[in-house]
């Protein structure tokens, strides 16, 4: 059975005994002592009431049935717990502009403080890296694979909605990748795995600043090849 108040630094512990396969790196790397992991993970299994790693001279190796789990269980919680976030700032903002304390202009000047500061600094922030080949690899992999998603979402919702309904052509094309997929990403695979996120996230503003804005406006002379740049 799934354990309701399982607690996100638990599955963190787990993760990162799971990514090192040892108990003493893991430890090392979430900054607690060896004893207080060992503690959580027998926890866990003890809720589970299943075997989570099987322990040999080698380390620690992670069972079928731990992987699936646990990685199910954080990605609910987490998609959970970023939709809970979402749902209580529309309502914090409908009550601040119901009560005259949010206008129309302090809304545009939140938005471009997220726009042009807040998502800027998450995708530099995932740069700063020290460089390989690997990564580079596996960044070139990511943004093939992002064009490739967006391709077909692209098709798709225009088959369906066309020009008829561009609100959800571009709501169909696009997903909010910021808000969800980064905290997501992080959370299940590690602060490193958010510099894949980030070209992901940079191809879907690319294409949100001219498919979409054609989408929404119907005038390709909408699209502005400076702002297509300095937009994050």
């Amino acid at each position: 059975p799934i354990c309701a108040n399982m607690e996100l630094y638990q599955l963190r512990q787990f993760q990162s005994a799971a990514r090192h396969k040892n108990m003493t790196r893991a430890a090392g790397e979430l900054c607690i002592a060896q004893p207080a992991l060992s503690k959580t993970i027998h926890k866990l299994e003890e809720e589970f009431g299943a075997q989570l790693f099987i322990r040999n001279k080698k380390g620690l190796e992670c069972t079928r049935q731990g992987e699936i789990r646990i990685f199910t269980i954080m990605i609910t919680q987490i998609l959970l717990t970023q939709t809970f976030i979402m749902f209580i700032l529309m309502i914090l903002g409908l009550i601040l502009s119901k009560t005259g304390l949010l206008t129309e202009h302090g809304s545009k000047d939140m938005a471009n403080i997220l726009l042009y500061a807040v998502i800027p600094c998450v995708i530099i922030r995932s740069y700063i890296t020290d460089f390989t080949m690997e990564k580079l690899y596996g960044l070139l992999m990511s943004a093939v694979l992002a064009v490739a998603a967006f391709a077909v979402a692209i098709a798709v919702s225009y088959i369906i909605y066309g020009m008829r309904k561009p609100i959800d052509n571009f709501g169909t094309a696009f997903c909010n990748a910021g808000f969800i997929g980064i905290p997501l990403v992080t959370a299940v695979f590690g602060n490193d795995a958010a510099f894949y996120v980030a070209s992901f996230a940079s191809i879907l503003n690319l294409l949100q600043w001219t498919y979409g804005i054609v989408i929404i406006t119907r005038r390709k002379d909408m699209i502005n090849i400076k702002k297509v740049f300095v937009n994050p």
